[in-house]
């Protein structure tokens, strides 16, 4: 029996060292969550505009063209929800706040579960959204899982590399596809660089809407989301904080695949919500056509979301 447990603990010892290590790197790595709430707080005294909302404004609304001092909160696939437990959480911490921009999008009302990302929220945000108290504990196995973990891994290795050879500055997180680790995030903002012509292959984009089409039948999650949106509204009045409810643009492609009527019901519904409050809403989504302003379907990149920020900042002047 001894020498079975010494043969078991030495054929397991391999994976105890792996997970010892990786739950160490994964509770000091730097993360672009981890990125995005120390800029809020190193820069709290001076933030005058908070940006929420999820992909679309995260990469389409770029602070440094917003007159106003502004910070970008939003982050990929983030529910209204997680928009609100974030305000929730910073709104006292900001002085100088005056204006928010919520972003709702065609699916926001429709969806507030941010799947594995409600792990990484937790972990860099603070904000405990019900996760399991496993998933709080290993952080490899169950909470990035090995493969979002061997990924960051790597690409901490290739930057490594890269900064051996060169002296030009990469970003210290992974971020996604499509952004270059070679930019510099600014006030919570970073871009995708250039168009991905794949992305708008037919196909491509009507698998893309679909996955949005989806979501608009879920309508627990709407009654859901509308509570959470009046209570963001109502937190910000309090504040005597001047709230900006915008839809951000997407490619025509895409926009001849979703159903507007659900669309304009939504609208209908946010517009009669905001009369209460200190709230104005603004529909971008038919504003930008050009392809080459975007990265894929649904996302702006770089050169689209400074031409889209410079509108924005005209419109809540």
């Amino acid at each position: 029996m001894k020498k079975f447990l010494i043969k078991l603990f030495i054929f397991l010892s391999p994976f105890i060292l792996v997970s010892i290590f990786f739950e160490i790197y994964l509770r000091t790595v730097n993360t672009h969550y981890k990125e995005k709430i120390n800029g809020l707080y190193k820069n709290k005294d001076k933030v005058e505009v908070l940006i929420l909302g999820n992909s679309h404004a995260n990469y389409g609304i770029n602070p440094a063209y917003i007159s106003m001092e502004s910070y970008n909160m939003a982050m990929v696939n983030q529910p209204l929800l997680h928009d609100y437990l974030i305000l929730e959480k910073v709104i006292n911490s900001l002085p100088n706040l005056k204006k928010a921009i919520i972003s709702i999008d065609y699916h926001t009302l429709y969806f507030s579960d941010d799947g594995i990302r409600n792990n990484w929220v937790y972990y860099d945000y603070g904000i405990d959204t019900n996760i399991e108290y496993a998933t709080k504990l290993s952080r490899f196995w169950l909470g990035y899982t090995p493969k979002v973990a061997f990924s960051m891994l790597k690409y901490d290795i290739k930057r490594s590399i890269y900064n051996l050879k060169n002296e030009k500055p990469t970003l210290n997180f992974k971020a996604e596809n499509g952004v270059s680790f070679t930019d510099t995030i600014h006030n919570g903002w970073l871009g995708y660089t250039g168009t991905n012509p794949k992305k708008f292959n037919d196909n491509v984009v009507k698998s893309r809407a679909d996955v949005f089409n989806q979501n608009i039948t879920r309508k627990d999650e709407r009654v859901k989301n509308l509570k959470v949106f009046k209570s963001m509204l109502e937190l910000l009045k309090k504040k005597n904080i001047k709230t900006y409810v915008i839809t951000m643009p997407c490619h025509p492609k895409f926009r001849a695949m979703i159903d507007e009527n659900v669309r304009q019901k939504d609208i209908f519904e946010i517009e009669k919500i905001i009369k209460d409050y200190n709230a104005v809403y603004i529909d971008f989504f038919d504003n930008i056509n050009q392809q080459k302003l975007y990265y894929d379907c649904d996302h702006l990149n770089k050169q689209g979301a400074v031409i889209f920020s410079n509108l924005l900042n005209i419109s809540i002047q």
